[in-house]
Order: structure tokens, then C-alpha cells, then sequence
């Protein structure tokens, strides 16, 4: 090996300069012009290698892996001490809040405070994901179903508002109106719950009032006597559609002595046994066969629509229409049928926004009682999205000129009445970087954004580095290295006494996962059962645990995490195996027999086929008529 050269002036070696060298001297600009004179040898020289006796540098040495140390210029908190911190209406900040923080901090304060908690994020992707996430801590049921989920006692609740403008011409969503309303009356009637995940437009998004939530909704008790026809009007009313037989939510079908129903949100639709006007039994069956399930002794019947077609509704409805028409000059012919789709409930393109038509809307706080905890995730987020949502909807507004619609204050709540309902409430703020300095307005969520100087940080980073990694190793090393930035991180952080959960979706993913891992002579368990969500809360007896032993649970963790301060690692199967891990798994659980999304999909095939020989059998009786006319 050629020995190091050292990088000296060729004054300093005794070297005779080149005759260049004064010519650039005389011309300043010459030098910038000149190719370079020095040989690749000279420069490859000037570089330090390491000698052949020394050890060939390993993948952990190339790849510096993350310090968990602890920050020592600012003070550190842990989840346990910031949920304890929080008693008065007061807001705290935290800063060093990876988006997988929030869940964490929404177990301490569901399981350890025992605090109802509703969890604000920016749109509506981060909601569902802290909602399977929070779900996934408080061992709730399965949360890549998490509306399905929010029917279950004690568990997470997640409300998505209306995405389409108030003034968009659109045909309206019935699953999410169903989703909406059932959410709905699980608050407005107090069944039980931990947590509420809600993007922030949801605060300012006005809704049908609780009042009516529970007036229009239907209790079935077993032994109960009822009026038949007067129970089929009223589900009509509250937008239940009559059909033949009971396929998909919302429907309802009598036959002789049986009443099927299907709620919103359930999971299996209702048989109601009628003898006489008694109700003899409710039993859960299967749609697909009709076979019954399990025996009942009730069921709620939540309203599936938000315009409920009561006379009384259907009188205001009709004032209120012609109202608007009216001050817009808008014709008569047109009014007329206007108001007749209206009051008829018709699904329409922009009937939604028509809504208050029906009733003076309201904001989802007046479902919410008053001891709640608010958790806001990346303030800065949310004030950016609720702006840019009323924002749009001004602007669609703006185009309505001149045609019938209601103002924009009958469908939004204004920032400042959003800020101030906040302000009433505990709250804590989460931030992935504190901000200080500056007097924002005290009356827009501005004023959440702004932390004091001595914040606690809560030093949690995600899994984007760990997921960047086995990207990178899969397209170097193949599939059998992909797994070694996994296996290196594991090593690293039992190293410093952290617990490490990997979460996949489903048993056989389990399993493979294991497999690989003791391939690799990790000391690994895998979890089939059901998951101990113990395991995250320092100083639990399954928390040591998972310190020796990395855990391989089933369930749906959205989005991973690390955090020193409580000893905790969790990682997802996307950031293990990539997004691709999701979808197989998702559109297997659509596939499989019996489930919505395929039957649906069945139907929509065998229209589609239904038309397709329809249409070959007309252009085959065209032809034919045709060929018959020429001459």
C-alpha cells in the first residue's frame, strides 16, 4: 500500500514550482481556467486507509444506530408524571412527541387517572391511527374496524365529521352518516367510554342536536309489547330503507312474524320474533344465510340518517327551504321541487346541505360532559387544518351566490368558539418541537401553539430511521438481510433496558415473524392470545418481562415508537415488512366469506355482468333488424 502522502505546499517538499504556476500568478483569471494539474495518484495518496490488520468495519459500525440518552439541557418528564400534572383547567405543553406519543399518553389517563379523554388531531388519516393505536393500548377489540369497535363498552371512540363541504354537489355518504350517528348516540345516551378521537374539524363541525338522537332512537326489549306498523314508520322516519331481505346496515325487512334490522355499526343484523304484539326473542344472524347466531335480550335501534322525516321536521324543513328560496329570488317552478326533494328525503346531489333545514344544528360539545381531558396532538397541525376547512368552505359558499342555502355559521362553529371550549378544559398539548416566544391571539388555537421555555420534553422518536433501514437493506442484501437493521435495533435497546413489543396483524404474520427472529437467535415469544397491554407500563411485571424476552403480539398498532423514559419500544409490521404488509392483510379480511366489503363487491360484478349481456343481446337484435333493412 502506497504510504500516506502528506498535504504540504510544493514550496515545503522542495519541489520546483510549474511553469503554470507563475503564469496564473501574472493572470488571476488563468488559474480558474487551468484543468487541475495534480495526478489521480497524488490525490487518492492525500486519503488515510485503514491497514489490512485491521478488523473489516461491521453493518453496526457503518450504521450509527440511535442514542437513547437522555437529554441534559432541558428537563425530562415521563407520560405518568405529565397526565398527574393535570388537575385544573390549565393547558401543560410537552415537547419531543413522536405521533406515536399520543396513545401512550392516552393510557395514562384513561387506565391510570381514569379521565375521559377526547383526543384532537389534525385530519382524519392521524385520527384513525391514534384511534388503533389507543385501541391497541387499552386492549380494546381490533381497531382496523375501530367504528365497529366504538359500540364496545369502555372502549375507543372514533367520530369523523362530514368531509364533503356543506355546499358541495355531491350524492351523500349513508355509511358515514351511519358511522357519524352512531357515534352520536353512544355519547348522547352515556354508554360507557375512554377515549374520543376526533380531527380537529369535528370541534368546529355543527351537528343534529342529542335531543333527537334519542328521541328517534328505538329500545327492543325481549317480552316487550309494540305497535308493528307504527315501529316500521318510525325506522323509516329515521332513515332505515325497507327492503325484501336484510343485506347491509341500515335496512330493515317484515316477514310474517319476523322483523330483521340491522343497526348501524353492528356487527351482525337482529331477528325479532313477534307473537301477536309481543316480542318473543331477538337473535343475531348470519346475512349471508340467515341463519341465527346468538339469543339477545335487546337492542338499541340508533337513528341511520340525519334528516328525520317526522311531520314536525318535514313542516320546518318546508318553511325553511322556501325561506332561502325566497331571499335568493329564486323560481317558483324550481322552489316546488326543491322543497319536495327536501322534505322527501331524497338522496340528492348537495342534500346535505340542507341539513339544517330539518334543525338547528349544534356543536359536538354539547354531547360531551364537562369533566373531560382534551389531548391535543401537533397544535400547529391543527390550526393550520381547521383554518384551511372553514377556509373551503367559505370559498364553496362563495360560489352559492344567487342560489338557495343556509349561512355558513348554521353548519361551523368559529375558531375563537372552538378555543374557548378548549380553554374550559384540562388540556395538554403535545408538540414535536416546542415553540416559544411571541403573544398569539388568546382567542385562536394560535395560542396553543406558543410553549414556555423551561417545556418538559418527553424525548419519544418514531420508527422512520428503522423503516429507511430495512428499506435500504432489502435493496442491498435481498430479502435475507432485510431483517438485520430490526435485529440490530433489538440488541440495542435490550442493551439499555428497553422493552421491545412488535405488533403484526395477524396470527400467521406471528408466527413468521418469530420464526425469523429465532432464526437470528433472538430470545423471542410469541403472543397469540389476547394481548396484555401491561406490557408498556414501566415497572409491570410484564414489562420486565418484555425487557428480556421481545414480544410478538397480534393487533393493530399504527404507528411505532421508542421511548427511553419509559423503557419502550413498539414497532408495527408496515415498518418491519413496508406498507404492502397492510394491504395483503386488509384485502384479505375483505375477501374472506361473509365479509362486507366482498358481498358488496359481488353484487357490483354480477350488475356489471348483468348489463354487459344485456348489452350484447341488443347490439345482437340491432344488427339482426338492421341486416332485415338493406336491400
Amino acid at each position: 500500500m502506497a504510504a500516506r502522502r502528506d498535504r504540504s505546499t510544493p514550496e515545503n517538499t522542495g519541489k520546483t514550482k510549474p511553469a503554470s504556476t507563475d503564469a496564473s500568478a501574472r493572470h488571476p483569471k488563468a488559474e480558474e481556467a487551468q484543468p487541475l494539474k495534480a495526478s489521480l495518484s497524488e490525490w487518492v495518496g492525500s486519503i488515510e486507509l485503514p491497514s489490512s490488520e485491521e478488523e473489516p468495519l461491521s453493518d453496526r459500525d457503518v450504521e450509527r444506530l440511535p442514542s437513547l440518552d437522555l437529554p441534559s439541557d432541558r428537563p425530562v418528564t415521563t407520560f405518568r408524571n405529565l397526565a398527574g400534572q393535570l388537575t385544573t383547567p390549565s393547558v401543560r405543553h410537552a415537547a419531543g412527541a413522536a405521533p406515536g406519543a399520543t396513545a401512550l399518553l392516552l393510557r395514562s389517563l384513561a387506565v391510570h387517572k381514569k379521565q375521559r379523554v377526547v383526543a384532537v388531531t389534525a385530519d382524519v388519516e392521524t385520527a384513525r391511527a391514534l384511534a388503533q393505536d389507543a385501541s391497541f393500548l387499552l386492549g380494546s377489540a381490533d381497531a382496523d374496524d375501530a367504528e365497529a369497535a366504538a359500540q364496545k363498552p369502555g372502549s375507543v371512540l372514533l367520530y369523523i365529521p362530514n368531509e364533503a363541504s356543506p355546499y358541495a354537489d355531491v350524492n351523500p355518504d349513508r355509511r358515514g352518516a351511519q358511522a357519524r350517528l352512531g357515534a352520536l348516540f353512544h355519547l348522547a345516551m352515556g354508554l360507557p367510554w375512554s377515549v374520543l378521537v376526533c380531527p380537529v374539524a369535528a370541534l368546529a363541525r355543527k351537528v343534529i342536536p342529542p335531543d333527537i338522537v334519542t328521541d328517534h332512537a328505538e329500545l327492543l326489549v325481549v317480552d316487550q309489547e309494540i305497535d308493528r306498523e307504527k315501529l316500521t314508520a318510525r325506522l323509516a322516519a329515521a332513515g332505515y330503507v325497507r327492503a325484501p331481505l336484510v343485506e347491509d346496515p341500515g335496512t330493515f325487512a317484515v316477514r310474517g312474524a319476523l322483523l330483521d334490522v340491522w343497526p348501524p355499526l353492528s356487527d351482525h343484523p337482529y331477528r325479532v320474533e313477534l307473537l301477536g304484539d309481543g316480542i318473543m326473542g331477538i337473535k343475531t344472524f348470519e346475512p349471508e344465510d340467515q341463519r341465527t347466531v346468538a339469543a339477545v335480550q335487546e337492542v338499541w335501534l340508533p337513528p341511520v340518517r340525519e334528516a328525520i322525516l317526522t311531520v314536525e321536521h318535514a313542516d320546518r324543513a318546508r318553511e325553511s327551504v322556501r325561506a332561502i328560496c325566497d331571499a335568493a329570488n329564486y323560481p317558483s317552478s324550481k322552489t316546488r321541487i326543491l322543497v319536495d326533494d327536501v322534505v322527501g328525503g331524497r338522496s340528492f346531489f348537495g342534500a346535505e346541505g340542507f341539513l339544517p333545514a330539518f334543525c338547528a344544528l349544534e356543536s359536538l360539545s354539547t354531547y360531551l360532559p364537562n369533566d373531560v381531558t382534551i389531548v391535543l396532538e401537533d397544535p400547529a397541525a391543527l390550526t393550520s387544518s381547521l383554518r384551511d376547512e372553514v377556509g373551503r368552505a367559505a370559498s364553496d359558499e362563495n360560489q352559492k351566490q344567487g342560489e338557495p342555502h343556509f349561512p355558513l355559521s348554521s353548519f361551523y362553529q368559529s375558531e375563537k368558539e372552538v378555543t374557548r371550549w378548549i380553554k374550559r378544559h384540562p388540556t395538554i398539548a403535545l408538540h414535536k418541537s416546542a415553540v416559544g416566544g411571541g403573544e398569539p391571539d388568546p382567542d385562536t388555537l394560535e395560542w396553543f401553539e406558543v410553549a414556555p421555555e423551561d417545556t418538559p420534553t418527553l424525548v419519544t422518536t418514531d420508527q422512520s430511521d428503522l423503516a429507511r433501514a430495512v428499506k435500504a437493506a432489502r435493496s442491498s442484501k435481498g430479502k435475507l438481510g432485510a431483517i438485520d437493521p430490526l435485529i440490530a435495533r433489538i440488541g440495542h435497546w435490550r442493551e439499555h433496558g428497553i422493552a421491545v413489543v412488535l405488533a403484526a396483524r395477524a396470527h400467521t404474520q406471528v408466527e413468521r415473524l418469530t420464526t425469523l427472529l429465532r432464526h437470528h437467535d433472538v430470545k423471542v415469544k410469541a403472543v397469540l392470545g389476547t394481548f396484555d397491554p401491561s406490557v408498556v407500563d414501566p415497572g409491570s411485571a410484564a414489562h420486565r418481562a418484555a425487557i428480556d424476552t421481545t414480544l410478538v403480539v397480534s393487533g393493530s398498532l399504527a404507528r411505532g415508537i421508542v421511548a427511553p423514559t419509559e423503557a419502550l419500544a413498539l414497532v408495527t409490521e408496515e415498518e418491519i415488512f413496508g406498507s404492502r404488509a397492510h394491504r395483503r392483510a386488509a384485502r384479505a379480511a375483505s375477501n374472506k366469506t361473509g365479509s362486507r366489503p366482498f358481498v358488496e363487491d359481488l353484487k357490483a360484478f354480477r350488475w356489471a355482468t348483468s348489463l354487459f349481456m344485456w348489452n350484447m343481446a341488443l347490439e345482437n337484435i340491432w344488427a339482426l333488424f338492421t341486416s332485415r333493412l338493406e336491400p
